[in-house]
């Protein structure tokens, strides 16, 4: 390159280390998002690309996952068109729960509007469904509650549970393949770890029916969680195969110190603000040290994430 070319280089390779030492190492990252989300056609598969290599910014995170998640159309013009399509339709369905006094007009629980919501659009709310809809699946509460404390926009965050429940389906359908990559790969991180949860027995000991069917919702933070379904929505299945990992890494101390597999067991239903963020921190590690892998070893579009 000529010497112009290397100075501007050396410029932009300064720029960066001054700003990570200053606490602001992702200034760049959010102005080039920034950049990207003001084009009048929006380019998804850099959006997916930013998502994949770099933490969405909170304040962008509403508007980014649309795009990812096809909620809104690439072509910012007809933004509001669609928004409105989106909005007298969500208004339409809460309606039909509020007439008939499933919920309150004025103060409705949201993980419980959208749960009954969902049911009633896939023709599944009965009569008998209780209004809090307690007796529906667990898991998709959690990830009900996790998605209203985050989105502040009631119809916004329905619109992105509703697409985390079909990746919800997607990881339930391969979970059982998905567990047995978490073994493989701290089988390769941590072999004494690996050793004992096998002698004591990884599917007692270890709670995945608990961990994969609710995208790990309340289990992890959600200001930590987030991170990790930055990439989930960007198409990243195997992320949370790493974050299991990084938990049973994280908790190695606890888990080996006892061959009691339930008292394992329940040690792994919940972790902190510190040990998510620690868990977090490792699981985005971990998933660049092995390529960045978006689907299952073997499976169509698994592989490095291409630059």
């Amino acid at each position: 390159p000529d010497t112009r070319s290397r100075v501007m280089a050396f410029q932009r390779n300064f720029r960066s280390f001054y700003y990570e030492t200053l606490g602001m190492k992702g200034v760049e990252e959010k102005k080039s998002l920034e950049m990207l989300l003001q084009e009048e056609d929006v380019d998804k598969e850099r959006l997916v690309t930013f998502c994949l290599k770099f933490n969405v910014p909170s304040l962008y995170r509403s508007v980014v996952w649309k795009l990812v998640l096809g909620i809104l159309p690439v072509h910012q013009d007809i933004h509001e068109f669609v928004t409105s399509q989106h909005s007298a339709r969500y208004e339409s369905l809460k309606q039909t729960l509020v007439v008939t006094r499933r919920v309150s007009a004025t103060m409705p629980d949201i993980p419980s509007l959208y749960l009954q919501l969902r049911l009633m659009e896939r023709g599944e709310l009965l009569l008998k469904t209780p209004r809090n809809g307690s007796d529906i699946c667990p898991y998709n509460q959690c990830i009900a509650r996790a998605i209203s404390n985050v989105f502040h926009d009631e119809m916004d965050g329905y619109l992105i549970y509703l697409k985390l429940m079909e990746i919800q389906e997607q990881v339930k359908a391969t979970q059982k393949n998905l567990e047995h990559e978490v073994l493989l790969f701290l089988k390769l991180e941590d072999l004494n770890l690996y050793s004992h949860i096998m002698h004591i027995g990884p599917f007692l000991a270890v709670p995945f029916e608990g961990w994969f069917p609710r995208l790990f919702a309340e289990l992890v933070p959600g200001t930590c969680l987030l991170r990790i379904w930055d990439k989930v929505v960007a198409g990243s299945v195997m992320i949370l195969v790493f974050l299991a990992l990084a938990l049973l890494i994280v908790s190695c101390h606890a888990i080996t110190k006892t061959n009691d597999a339930t008292q394992i067991f329940f040690y792994l239903q919940k972790f902190d603000v510190e040990s998510g963020e620690i868990a977090v921190n490792k699981a985005i590690e971990l998933w660049t040290k092995y390529g960045s892998l978006m689907s299952l070893s073997g499976s169509s579009g698994s592989g490095p994430l291409s630059s």
